[in-house]
């Protein structure tokens, strides 16, 4: 267990000091989009608050400036986007994904993932500063089901949205009286960002 400790660690360190060096001496550009880096400089640690290792302020400021912290890694990805990995497992994910505006404005979705589960929310840039805004709607239930296939009636859902790529994917979580509950789907349900607002696609999976 304890070599496995190690190797984790030691993998994600070396991914990610290439990344983070290369992000923090990127020199800055007149008038581009603000970077995925300054946005998590300014977003507020409460964006860890549904991970089992949760974020406080001088720990973020130790990630923004070492990239590692006591139980963090961030993984810069581009210019638009960021990882942040739980250490020393990796279990937990957070995730950040900036989307350029046509009239030149910034969203920036953040969300976390252990296991199955999903976390997500919206931000818009406004005088240098970022505002939580809404998510977009959750899709109904039929979404998830081609012409003539249903839910049981014994069992209900919940609607997750997961960062997905540069998109987000709905997913359907199902439960009865018994707990979590299996249901095959036969969609997939994603929002695609077009430059004003992520626009619903419903894909036949089968």
């Amino acid at each position: 267990m304890r070599a496995r400790v190690v190797f984790v660690s030691f993998f994600l360190a070396f991914f990610a000091v290439a990344g983070f060096a290369a992000e923090r001496a990127a020199p800055a550009r007149a008038a581009e989009p603000v970077a995925a880096l300054e946005i998590f400089r300014l977003l507020p640690a409460t964006i860890f608050e549904n991970t089992l290792e949760g974020l406080d302020e001088d720990e973020k400021e130790r990630l923004l400036d070492y990239g590692k912290s006591e139980y963090w890694i961030l993984l810069p990805d581009s210019r638009d986007s960021l990882e942040l990995v739980s250490l020393p497992f990796g279990d937990t994910r957070v995730f950040l994904h900036a989307y350029r505006e046509d009239g030149g404005g910034t969203l920036a979705l953040t969300g976390s993932r252990s296991e199955d589960i999903c976390t997500l929310e919206l931000w818009r840039m406004d005088r240098g500063q970022f505002a939580p805004v809404d998510s977009p709607p959750e899709p109904p239930v039929t979404d998830f089901f081609a012409k003539g296939n249903r839910m049981p009636k014994d069992v209900q859902a919940s609607i997750l949205f997961c960062l997905d790529g540069q998109g987000l994917e709905a997913q359907a979580v199902f439960w009865n009286r018994q707990g979590r509950a299996h249901v095959p789907v036969d969609n997939e349900v994603r929002y695609e960002w077009n430059g004003r607002q992520f626009e619903k696609r419903v894909r036949n999976m089968k």
